[in-house]
């Protein structure tokens, strides 16, 4: 067979984008006649604003708006930057899971707007009574279910052929070279995401074994573990480069997450693993 014949999937082929839409009630509302006092009684102007902090131990509207946040994460955790639009690259591979994760974690945040909406008035009157002098009720909007949206838009990444009509040699070049540009992204991406908590353990690594700030919890090797198989799943090109990393990772790195203990109590160990970690940063910096 002919290489020249074997067909490499594209992009296109590989990866669906998906568009996060979330809105939320932000609970902060600016107060004018504070900040004119303020500047006032310091005679500077515009040097600041008075942000009223709203429903400061108010359980219901944290936790709805930590729901919302959650779809945010996740989507987050499951998907690589496409372009600089704030749209996100899924792997074809993970649709199925992660349709079905995200519409759990949607449902769970409609829940909690169900759970808020009744119960609005009354949370409101509190706040206010909390907030005394400062309160006013045009802080507070009348329909909280207004304030809250979410949903998900998914869409094909583009090809040249998409178009029904025929486009510009300069059009044509400026797509491609965007396509090329989120090919790279997802390296560059990955590769990023991986060193963060990579950079982290080293750093804790190197307090000596005694002294403060030298205690870690197991999380801090499980993070790695799990930004591994992240990078496994999101590897959308299936790059050499991140395939390569990631082995490189889970062989020098993923012994320590199965005992953690070693690492905490014995000095050989702990120093053992700060350099390697050390060394696979220096690999990583040097990719780009």
């Amino acid at each position: 067979m002919n290489l020249n014949d074997i067909k490499i999937p594209s992009l296109a082929e590989r990866a669906i984008l998906v568009r996060l839409k979330r809105s939320m009630f932000q609970p902060y509302a600016y107060d004018s006649v504070q900040t004119t006092k303020i500047e006032a009684e310091s005679g500077v102007l515009k040097a600041g604003r008075f942000n009223k902090r709203l429903f400061l131990d108010c359980y219901e509207v944290k936790d709805t708006n930590a729901a919302f946040n959650d779809v945010y994460k996740y989507v987050q955790r499951s998907t690589t930057p496409w372009l600089d639009d704030g749209v996100r690259m899924l792997p074809s591979a993970m649709y199925f899971d992660f349709t079905a994760g995200v519409r759990e974690l949607i449902a769970v945040a409609k829940r909690k707007v169900d759970n808020l909406a009744p119960k609005w008035d009354t949370l409101v009157a509190q706040d206010l009574a909390r907030l005394k002098h400062l309160g006013d009720p045009k802080d507070y909007p009348t329909d909280i279910r207004a304030r809250y949206d979410i949903g998900l838009k998914f869409l094909p990444v583009p090809t040249v052929n998409d178009f029904r009509v025929e486009i510009s040699d300069d059009d044509r070049a400026s797509l491609d070279s965007a396509i090329r540009e989120a090919e790279e992204g997802i390296t560059k991406y990955l590769v990023s995401e991986l060193l963060q908590p990579i950079k982290k353990a080293a750093e804790k690594l190197a307090v000596p074994i005694g002294h403060d700030g030298s205690f870690f919890h197991d999380s801090l090797f499980n993070n790695i573990t799990e930004m591994v198989e992240r990078a496994k799943k999101l590897n959308i090109m299936d790059d050499p480069t991140v395939s390569a990393l990631v082995t490189d990772i889970e062989r020098n790195v993923g012994k320590y997450a199965l005992a953690p203990d070693l690492v905490r109590e014995d000095i050989g160990a702990r120093n053992t693993a700060q350099s390697e970690l050390e060394a696979i940063m220096s690999k990583m910096a040097g990719l780009f």
